[in-house]
């Protein structure tokens, strides 16, 4: 169905993004998860939900994963910070659900549990770059084309990305656009959406520093709702929080959706494959299918749960 993948590895980054019809192992600048965690009347510590520093995001200490298909946890640890950290990450896989499994989305559900004999405030963020226009086409002997890597903002194809945010039912999203043709391979969007109140948002930020100096403040981000078009060869980067205080033992969980819809796949050649991806039948953009997602996802992940815990209670 071409809906893609994205690889999340040990350290807990978002390491290989492959949803853009791409074979090739791209990394996505600026797409990530972190915590603000502030107990009583102490400095708030921030930090980037992996084990490997994201600009002046410290990284955690230690991180063990566990991971049985579809889902992969991640339990943090850093003593500095006033609440233990975990992460479940999957997608909706339920055998004989052809829809349901194949949406070309992931979900981040993050718990946050004091470890702190104070009331604690905590704010989960999740940092994302528009990457509508990435599209590293493969040389005839199969290297990847020479601008295939993006530096920051800056790649050749990019250019006229915009994000907006937009209230969805339960849902608050950060709608990602370009403006690719219609028909061109790297037509389509991504949306990024948390769920629940007490959000804030900014569509577009400036730098590592000043999002993170913004995030430690008072754990809301500022910035607007609504970017122009990026100039050529740049994109834009933009961030979702949810906060919320924790008494002493108590624990939250944050879920955090990411979907994307790059409808015109090429797949396979020399008379075996074909054009599109199957998702495009379903959802007409990434703003839809986290719409659907969001609607549905109690149930989505029960059946999850259900073929997971069938799978893992057999002896096979």
């Amino acid at each position: 169905n071409g809906s893609g993948c994205i690889q999340i590895d040990g350290k807990g980054v978002l390491r290989i993004w492959q949803i853009f019809n791409n074979m090739d192992q791209v990394f996505i600048p600026h797409s990530f998860l972190a915590v603000r965690a502030k107990a009583g009347r102490g400095r708030p510590i921030v930090r980037a939900l992996q084990t490997e520093p994201r600009g002046p995001f410290a990284p955690m200490k230690s991180v063990a994963f566990r991971g049985e298909y579809p889902f992969g946890w991640y339990d943090f640890e850093d003593e500095a910070l006033p609440v233990r950290i975990s992460l479940e990450a999957f997608s909706p896989l339920i055998p004989l659900d052809a829809k349901s499994s194949a949406a070309p989305c992931v979900v981040l559900r993050v718990t946050a549990e004091t470890t702190s004999a104070q009331p604690v405030d905590v704010t989960l963020l999740a940092s994302q770059q528009n990457a509508v226009g990435y599209m590293a086409v493969p040389t005839p002997r199969g290297q990847p084309v020479r601008d295939a890597r993006i530096l920051g903002r800056k790649y050749s194809r990019y250019g006229a990305n915009r994000n907006e945010i937009v209230e969805q039912g339960e849902a608050t999203v950060l709608h990602m656009t370009g403006d690719a043709p219609r028909e061109n391979v790297a037509y389509g969007d991504m949306a990024l959406a948390v769920l629940g109140d007490r959000v804030s948002t900014t569509a577009s930020w400036d730098t590592l520093a000043t999002l993170s100096a913004d995030l430690a403040d008072d754990g809301k981000l500022t910035g607007p709702d609504k970017t122009a078009p990026s100039p050529a060869g740049q994109t834009v980067d933009g961030a979702l929080a949810s906060s919320f205080p924790l008494k002493p033992g108590q624990k939250q969980t944050v879920t955090f959706l990411l979907t994307w819809h790059f409808p015109n796949g090429k797949h396979g050649s020399r008379g075996w494959g074909g054009s599109g991806n199957m998702y495009a039948n379903w959802w007409p953009n990434a703003k839809a299918v986290a719409k659907w997602l969001a609607e549905n996802l109690p149930e989505l992940t029960r059946k999850t749960r259900l073929y997971h815990g069938s799978l893992y209670e057999s002896n096979l």
